[in-house]
């Protein structure tokens, strides 16, 4: 689940360690996927967490996933 974003890190919380190992090996193919959705260099990296403690409060992160998540997605189909 996409908890936060800070500075192009998309902060994704897990619910296991095997999830989180398993997660790790798609985590590029995200990360192009996701930029390849929005049009530009958005996410430089994936964070994945299993303590959503350590994820940065929403204050402290970026406007820009705010603003991204605002708008509305196109009904087009994308590949995902």
């Amino acid at each position: 689940m996409p908890v936060a974003y800070d500075r192009g890190v998309l902060y994704v919380w897990v619910k296991s360690s095997p999830a989180m190992q398993q997660m790790t090996y798609f985590a590029s193919m995200m990360r192009e996927k996701i930029n390849k959705f929005v049009g530009r260099a958005w996410i430089k990296s994936i964070r994945f967490t299993l303590d959503r403690k350590s994820v940065p409060l929403p204050e402290e992160n970026d406007e820009g996933l705010r603003d991204f998540l605002a708008k509305q997605f196109p009904n087009e189909d994308v590949d995902r």
